[in-house]
């Protein structure tokens, strides 16, 4: 991949096109650039308001000190017991 479609990949994901829209602009198949997408966050960066947030990350760790249990935090924040366990892994507590 050229450093012109690279850029070309992240104008078009700012622009707020499909994966589907953005691989067939640029040629490539949809899942070069999902593996795109999630290399390069600084230039694609999430898109769905449910993603990590520092206010989340926070709120996850606030309700683990209050003695919640994992799945119990990731129900009250929307999202899959499985991205609990990466914000986990990922972060420190108290980190924002």
């Amino acid at each position: 991949m050229t450093a012109d479609e690279e850029r070309a990949i992240a104008g078009l994901w700012a622009q707020g096109l499909s994966v589907r829209e953005i691989a067939d602009r640029v040629g490539y198949a949809e899942q070069t650039v999902r593996i795109f997408a999630h290399t390069h966050r600084e230039l694609c960066p999430y898109r769905r308001p449910h993603m990590r947030t520092p206010e989340k990350v926070t709120r996850m760790w606030a309700l683990h000190r209050r003695g919640k249990s994992w799945a119990a935090i990731a129900r009250e924040l929307g999202v899959a017991d499985s991205t609990i366990w990466l914000w986990r892994h990922t972060s420190e507590e108290g980190e924002q």
